[in-house]
């Protein structure tokens, strides 16, 4: 009894191990006959056929992922090849670098000063953004209703801040002018004979006194201090302008392309299947020797 339980286990296990060679093998031939379907297909079934054929499961014999994950870099570099050149098509603003055997940076655009929008995940065929990268691009279709850019707000900050900064600068005749005038009151209040009665309110003009003659200081050190922010703000908008004139480019790539910014996001969303579907019209793909 004990024999044929051995005997089936042992069945079973030639089976299941028949069937990861034979998928090894036709992994093999596929790099052999530079089918790319067939690859992404080998190395991750259950991926495949959710977003390709749901309705068909999947049997865990057929993973041959944790086999050949050891080589993931290999075949990601490998299959990067067709799937930049389908990308160049579909997505012609998006440019890639690979640092690594097999791993790719992201950048939108192909101007000075581009941004890094993430990664390429070649082996799951899908873009990792970098999220503040993309929900800023997102926010400012958004702000095209009302007539902004995506810095305009903060733009308009800085701008008021320095024009009131100007403005100290410039009053410091008439703060000079108003100090004095404290200065003789102060001195008056000081030294003028109090009658007990009138004591609380001669100690209420004091403090008045001495505290519009403090906010008139106070606005001195500003306006001492305004020249060095107001250079600084002017560097500040010139930067978050730039910003923008970037993003615009974004956005005018994206329109190009897809109209809006809600196709983009749905085209890149199935990246997976429609990739996949290429493949497969184009009999799984091909690879230029030479």
């Amino acid at each position: 009894m004990n024999n044929d339980r051995i005997e089936s286990s042992a069945d079973q296990l030639k089976t299941s191990l028949n069937a990861k060679i034979y998928h090894l093998n036709a992994l093999r031939d596929a790099l052999r006959h530079h089918d790319d379907l067939t690859i992404y297909q080998s190395i991750n079934a259950e991926r495949f056929n959710s977003i390709m054929q749901p309705k068909k499961p999947v049997d865990d014999k057929y993973d041959v992922s944790l086999i050949v994950s050891d080589i993931q870099p290999e075949l990601s570099h490998y299959l990067s090849d067709q799937l930049i050149d389908y990308l160049g098509m579909e997505f012609p603003f998006f440019y890639y670098n690979e640092y690594e055997n097999g791993r790719f940076r992201m950048y939108f655009g192909n101007w000075w000063d581009h941004k890094l929008f993430g990664e390429l995940d070649v082996l799951n065929v899908r873009f990792e953004f970098n999220d503040v990268e993309l929900n800023k691009l997102g926010q400012s279709f958004k702000l095209e209703a009302e007539n902004k850019t995506y810095y305009s707000d903060d733009i308009m900050e800085i701008t008021n801040e320095s024009q009131k900064l100007q403005t100290l600068i410039d009053s410091k005749t008439d703060r000079d002018a108003i100090k004095s005038q404290l200065k003789v009151a102060i001195r008056e209040n000081e030294s003028g004979f109090t009658m007990p009665w009138d004591a609380a309110k001669v100690k209420e003009e004091h403090t008045s006194l001495t505290d519009q003659y403090k906010q008139l200081v106070a606005e001195d050190d500003q306006a001492a201090a305004g020249a060095k922010q107001i250079k600084k703000n002017e560097s500040k908008i010139l930067e978050l302008n730039k910003e923008d004139t970037i993003i615009s480019y974004e956005k005018q790539s994206i329109r190009d392309k897809f109209q809006n910014f809600g196709r983009f996001m749905e085209v890149q969303s199935n990246l997976y299947y429609d990739y996949m579907q290429y493949l497969a019209t184009h009999k799984g793909g091909s690879h230029d020797e030479g």
